[in-house]
């Protein structure tokens, strides 16, 4: 939809993942890092769901969903954070940290700014 993640994306006409996840990564700076519970409600679905994180479904179905990379933190799951309060607060000092980044190059800003517009 906004072109961050490659790949297609399509509406299926039916559920897809429907229910509750625990989510967790490998990765101890993982935005989810701890683990996060979530649930899956959408009817659409990608050729490129991502492999960041691991699902695992009430029925015990494990799966790979989630991309995170520098900056992005994106899946279909919705996270509950009371399930992991730690989850809101690193995306909050993550978004701090990224505006002072930002800030301190502005010409950085224009560039990617000028490049997403195709220009």
């Amino acid at each position: 939809m906004a072109g961050i993640v490659k790949g297609e994306v399509r509406n299926t006409g039916h559920l897809k993942r429907f229910g509750y996840v625990t989510l967790t990564s490998d990765d101890p700076d993982s935005i989810i890092a701890g683990g996060v519970k979530g649930h899956e409600f959408h009817y659409w679905d990608s050729s490129n769901c991502g492999s960041s994180w691991k699902g695992v479904k009430t029925s015990g179905k494990v799966y790979d969903c989630g991309h995170e990379e520098g900056n992005i933190s994106v899946g279909f799951p919705h996270l509950y954070y009371y399930s992991n309060p730690e989850v809101p607060y690193r995306f909050l000092r993550r978004c701090e940290a990224w505006g002072s980044v930002k800030k301190a190059r502005p010409d950085e800003r224009r560039i990617e700014e000028d490049s997403g517009r195709g220009a």
